[in-house]
């Protein structure tokens, strides 16, 4: 047999680590760089409002991000296990995001911006929508209307156990996708919020309580709002954190998320359109939206994950 040449052996690509979100990917450094611009947004609303911080049950959890972080790092630069560290660095985003969307919101009612409502309402009936109406056809189905309760309760964990899902099975882009369309749009929900807050249209329009809904279903908000509005030494906690934030609506951008994330995958994908028709409904039935406030939150989502797809494709066209 002839010896065989060196040069005649076939070449063996080099392995790329493809982790976090598609660590390295313009999506994913992006999703960093809005939790950069989130933590000085933040860091403008503490020293604004003079507001405390419960460090016993915020510390943990930004801790437990940062632990995260670290493991992300690990686990790529020491031991290459890409879906290990895909997992730790999507959950780390992704609680960075909450927090700091969860702070913005809140420690900025502490500032006092005039609410929005009337104008929002005035956007909805400009549509020839009026989400009262909306609220009161649903109210005449009470088992249907506890339903919507339940759903809407599941809208932020949905998409959290789904991007850890779909890191830790290897979908690693579309991973990458969700976080980054979570990140960019709940900080921004949060940041148009500072001087654009709004009680939302169950409370505007004075149909609290109606016969037929959950109870506090639209206004579940409210004591939270006034606590840190009105409360002479409000101290921001986790446990006196609610969906506050009226327009644009985070729902609508987490019913649009997971249907997406899951296009193609048979079954799942139906499930998950139901789900996010059931979601966007709950929004205004439970969740107290405006009809404007779902269509902001759309073309917020359809703006990140646009930029997503196509820098991810334009780094994918150039490697």
């Amino acid at each position: 047999m002839p010896p065989i040449a060196l040069d005649d052996a076939p070449a063996i690509a080099p392995k790329t680590l493809d982790v976090g979100g598609c660590v390295g990917s313009p999506s994913h450094r992006a999703s960093w760089l809005v939790i950069a611009c989130g933590f000085l947004i933040a860091l403008l609303i503490l020293a604004a409002s003079g507001i405390g911080i419960s460090v016993t049950n915020v510390g943990p959890l930004l801790g437990l991000a940062m632990a995260l972080v670290g493991a992300e790092f690990y686990y790529t630069a020491y031991r290459a296990e890409e879906r290990i560290a895909a997992t730790c660095g999507t959950l780390a985003t992704l609680i960075a995001a909450a927090l700091l969307a969860a702070f913005i919101s809140h420690a900025s009612l502490r500032l006092g911006a005039a609410n929005i409502d009337a104008a929002l309402s005035g956007a909805d009936l400009a549509l020839g929508i009026r989400a009262p109406d909306i609220v009161a056809a649903f109210a005449a189905y009470p088992a249907f209307a506890r339903l919507l309760g339940v759903i809407y309760s599941t809208a932020m964990p949905v998409c959290m156990v789904l991007a850890l899902v779909l890191a830790a099975g290897g979908r690693r882009a579309r991973a990458s996708e969700l976080v980054f369309s979570f990140t960019f749009c709940i900080v921004l929900a949060a940041t148009v919020s500072i001087g654009f807050p709004a009680l939302g249209s169950t409370v505007h329009h004075g149909i609290e309580g109606i016969a037929g809904l959950p109870k506090s279903a639209g206004n579940f908000h409210m004591p939270i709002v006034d606590y840190y509005r009105n409360h002479p030494s409000a101290v921001f906690d986790l446990a006196k954190v609610e969906g506050i934030v009226t327009f644009p609506s985070f729902h609508m951008v987490m019913a649009l998320m997971a249907p997406y994330a899951l296009r193609g995958a048979g079954l799942a994908s139906m499930v998950a359109f139901v789900w996010a028709a059931l979601v966007t409904v709950s929004s205004i039935v439970i969740g107290g939206h405006y009809v404007v406030d779902l269509l902001g939150g759309a073309v917020t989502w359809v703006a990140a994950i646009g930029w997503a797809r196509s820098a991810d494709r334009k780094t994918q066209g150039t490697a």
